[in-house]
């Protein structure tokens, strides 16, 4: 029986493919087809006063919710005026010469309490780039705080094309700039 299992297991799961099909409950939460990068960036900027930062945070609110989330060759796009929980996002990136890839994402979590706001999207269809992007900001007095984070898999075989160290590179230099880019937009 365990051979049958085994045959049946190579049959649909060939190395190195991740769906979720298994011979057995104990799955493997280690196992390296599962790991995902971590990238992320973390910034805060004071502002003159009180009034001055709580307007510069309900405009950086405003700006996420039209889903300005993205910088440089990366677009973001939606049907409606604002993002809403469960809301649709096609985010196309540049890769090559004119070729895009396209990612399909869905607002997983979109939270206002008070002085915190926190956007999520996570991919929804099978992507080139699976995981999701996490955007918290957070008003304090005088300052504003934005914490991003970006979860990727390099599971699919066009990221294993791109050497790791570069792909670490592409991804950090990405957050950063995106982060630049929430506190530019609003300056």
């Amino acid at each position: 029986m365990d051979q049958i299992k085994k045959f049946i297991s190579k049959l649909l799961l060939p190395r190195g493919v991740k769906i979720g099909f298994s011979v057995s409950p104990n799955i493997n939460l280690q196992d390296p087809l599962l790991q995902e990068s971590f990238f992320s960036c973390k910034k805060e900027q004071m502002y003159e006063s009180k009034d001055i930062a709580r307007e510069k945070f309900e405009l950086l609110k405003s700006n996420l919710k039209k889903c300005k989330l993205f910088y440089g060759s990366t677009t973001c796009k939606f049907d409606g005026e604002f993002l809403q929980e469960d809301t649709l996002v096609a985010v196309t990136t540049k890769l090559i010469w004119k070729i895009y890839a396209t990612s399909y994402e869905r607002v997983s979590s979109l939270i206002e309490i008070g002085d915190y706001f926190e956007l999520c999207l996570s991919a929804c269809e099978e992507n080139i780039i699976d995981g999701y992007y996490r955007i918290k900001v957070k008003l304090t007095g005088k300052v504003i705080g934005v914490d991003y984070i970006k979860v990727q898999s390099r599971v699919p075989y066009l990221l294993k094309l791109i050497p790791k160290s570069k792909y670490e590179g592409i991804n950090k230099k990405s957050v950063k700039l995106t982060v630049d880019g929430f506190f530019n937009d609003i300056a």
